[in-house]
């Protein structure tokens, strides 16, 4: 496991951009993206939650059987 290094960061954001980059590679499926504007910024490995996003979406494009929605949300947990 490579070391991780957490810092605030804007997980919207790069839900945003990385949803962005595959809604651009792969223009024959269908990406929804329901983010929530009071998530604060919260400690995060930017490139390790990168890969694991990456990883998630690439799973859910090789999976799908058309017609078929992927979505991504980010929301603020309450316990």
């Amino acid at each position: 496991m490579p070391h991780l290094n957490p810092v605030p960061g804007d997980i919207n954001a790069l839900a945003s951009e990385t949803v962005a980059n595959f809604r651009e590679a792969n223009p024959n499926v269908d990406f929804a993206i329901s983010l929530d504007a009071t998530v604060p910024l919260i400690p995060i490995d930017r490139e390790a939650m990168k890969r694991a996003l990456v990883n998630l979406l690439d799973n859910a494009v090789c999976l799908r059987n058309p017609p078929s929605l992927i979505t991504v949300t980010a929301r603020e947990s309450r316990f």
